[in-house]
C-alpha cells in the first residue's frame, strides 16, 4: 500500500508498515501541530503476543485478537512491548520484565485464578491498587490484593443513605459475614462484629458498649461492659513486669482485677497482685480539707453504705448493721478482726492478754510522756525507761528509719500505738487501780474496825460516788 496524503489534514500522511496504516505527521519539527514522537494515532490488530513483531516507534500500539484485546505499546528506550493495565493473562503466560516492560504498579487480570495481579517491581503479586499517586511505601503481603494510595491525606468512602447500613465484612466457607465492621445510619452506631455477632458498639455521644447495646444510665462518654453468664474476670491489668505467680488466681501478669462478688447476686470483687509486702494503695489528692468533726464532717476517702428498698437506695440502714468489715485468713477460713456498725460502734478481734506482769499505770504515763505536749515530772525519768516494755509488750511500734516509698529519702520513723492493746492496758490500769484501793482500804479497817465502813460511806457520799462492792 502506497503512502497517501490525506488532503483535508495536509499535515498529516496515512504511511503503510508492513499490514497495518500509520498517521504520522509529516511537517517540520518546530511546526508540528499534533505530535506523539512524531506518532499521531497508530494500531494494529494482530492474532497473538507471539506476532508482535518490533515496533517502528516509540509509543506504538497493538492489540492482540487472541488474547482478550490485551494492550501493549513500543519502549523505544527499552527495546521492548509495555505491557498496560486491563490486560488479561493466564497464571502461566504472565510477561517478565525479560520480554516487557512492565511498569511499576501496572495492574493486569489473572483468567486462571480470577483475581487481579499487581506488579511490585520484580514480581505480580495479588493485589489492586488504586492510586492518586504514588505513596513510596510498600504494602504488606498479607494485605496487599486491594490498596488504596496516596501521596498526601487518603481513603476510603462507604456511602449509602441514612436509612441503611455501611458493611466492611471479613468472611470464610462457613460463614461470609463472621466479623467486621457496620454502620447504621438510622441509629448512628458502629458496631464491631466479631465470631458472627456484634462485640462491641459506639453509641451516639461517646460511649463504648462491649456486647450490649444501651445504658439509659450512660449519657455520654462511659464504658458499659455486659459480662453474660461468666463469673471470672471482667477486668483486668497486666505488665510484662509482674510475675507474682498466684496462678490459681489469675495469670501471673495480672496485678489488678476485678469480678462479681457472687455469681449470681453481684457484688464485686477487687483483687490485687503483688511481688513484695506492699499491694495495693489508694491516693487522694484535693485541694482542701473537711475539718467538721460532727455527723455533717467528710474525708478526702469515705466509705458509704445504703440500704436498697426497690428500685431506690433511700431508706436507712438497719440499726445495728454492720458497715465495714476487716478479715484476714486463720486456719484455712477468713475471720473478721473489725467491725464498724450503723451507730458507730467498732468491735474488735480481743483475743489479746492483759498485762498483770507489768503496773499498767506506769506503762500508760510512759506513752503519754513519750509526747510532746505532756508535762513532765520527775517521775518521767523513770517512766521513760519502760519504752521497751511498751515495744515488747506490742502496745506501741519500734522507732526505726526507713525509706519514703516513693522518694526513697530516708526518714525517721515513729513507733505507732496499738489501738487494742492500749485498751486492754487500761482495763488492767483499772483493775490494779482498784485492787491497790482494795488493799488500803483493808489496811484501815484493820486499823480502825468499829468507825472505818460509816466513814468510807459518808466520804463516797460526799465526793458523788454511788455504792461500790468492797471486797472482804
Amino acid at each position: 500500500m502506497a503512502n497517501k496524503k490525506i488532503s483535508a489534514l495536509t499535515e498529516l500522511t496515512a504511511v503503510a508498515y508492513n499490514d497495518y496504516l500509520a498517521i504520522v505527521d509529516t511537517t517540520a519539527g518546530s511546526t508540528k501541530k499534533i505530535s506523539m514522537n512524531n506518532l499521531v494515532y497508530s494500531y494494529m490488530v494482530v492474532a497473538g503476543i507471539a506476532n508482535l513483531g518490533t515496533g517502528r516507534t516509540d509509543g506504538e500500539l497493538k492489540i492482540t485478537a487472541d488474547e482478550y484485546g490485551n494492550r501493549y505499546t513500543w519502549d523505544d528506550d527499552n527495546s521492548k512491548w509495555r505491557i498496560h493495565d486491563g490486560n488479561q493473562y493466564t497464571t502461566a503466560g504472565l510477561p517478565t520484565t525479560g520480554s516487557y516492560t512492565i511498569p511499576t504498579g501496572t495492574m493486569v487480570f489473572d483468567v486462571t485464578t480470577g483475581t487481579f495481579k499487581r506488579w511490585n517491581g520484580s514480581a505480580w503479586i495479588g493485589s489492586w491498587t488504586i492510586s492518586t499517586a504514588a505513596s513510596g511505601v510498600t504494602a504488606s503481603t498479607d494485605a496487599d490484593d486491594l490498596i488504596v494510595e496516596n501521596n498526601a491525606a487518603g481513603g476510603l468512602s462507604i456511602l449509602t443513605p441514612n436509612t441503611a447500613a455501611g458493611n466492611l465484612f471479613f468472611g470464610d466457607p462457613e460463614d461470609p459475614d463472621e466479623a467486621g465492621l457496620v454502620y447504621d445510619h438510622a441509629d448512628r452506631g458502629l458496631q464491631l462484629k466479631s465470631c458472627g455477632s456484634i462485640a462491641a458498639r459506639f453509641g451516639t455521644a461517646g460511649q463504648l458498649f462491649i456486647n450490649e447495646t444501651e445504658n439509659s444510665k450512660m449519657a455520654g462518654n462511659g464504658l458499659t461492659i455486659n459480662q453474660g453468664a461468666n463469673d471470672d474476670e471482667i477486668f483486668a491489668l497486666k505488665s510484662s513486669d509482674v510475675a507474682h505467680g498466684v496462678t490459681t488466681q489469675t495469670e501471673t501478669d495480672t496485678y489488678y482485677l476485678t469480678k462479681k462478688y457472687s455469681s449470681t447476686l453481684g457484688g464485686v470483687m477487687k483483687n490485687s497482685f503483688s511481688e513484695s509486702s506492699e499491694c495495693e494503695f489508694h491516693q487522694g489528692f484535693a485541694t482542701s480539707f473537711n475539718a467538721t468533726k460532727t455527723t455533717a464532717g467528710s474525708g478526702t476517702f469515705q466509705l458509704q453504705a445504703y440500704l436498697i428498698s426497690g428500685t431506690t437506695i433511700n431508706d436507712n440502714v438497719t440499726a445495728n448493721g454492720n458497715l465495714f468489715a476487716v478479715k484476714s485468713r486463720v486456719g484455712g477460713v477468713n475471720q473478721t478482726k473489725f467491725i464498724v456498725d450503723h451507730e458507730g460502734d467498732y468491735y474488735y478481734d480481743g483475743s489479746g492478754s492483759a498485762y498483770d506482769a507489768y503496773d499498767d499505770a506506769v506503762l500508760l504515763r510512759a506513752i503519754d510522756s513519750d509526747s510532746q505536749n505532756a508535762i513532765k515530772t520527775a517521775f518521767d525519768v523513770f517512766v521513760k525507761e519502760m519504752k521497751d516494755d511498751l515495744v515488747n509488750t506490742k502496745i506501741i511500734g519500734k522507732d526505726s528509719y526507713e525509706r519514703e516509698p516513693f522518694t526513697h529519702k530516708k526518714i525517721h520513723s515513729r513507733g505507732l500505738i496499738n489501738g487494742a492493746q492500749l485498751q486492754r492496758l487500761h482495763n488492767g490500769a483499772i483493775w490494779q487501780g482498784r485492787l491497790l484501793d482494795q488493799a488500803i482500804i483493808n489496811t484501815v479497817r484493820e486499823l480502825m474496825p468499829d468507825r472505818f465502813d460509816d466513814i468510807l460511806q459518808k466520804n463516797m457520799a460526799d465526793l458523788g460516788i454511788g455504792h461500790v462492792k468492797l471486797l472482804h
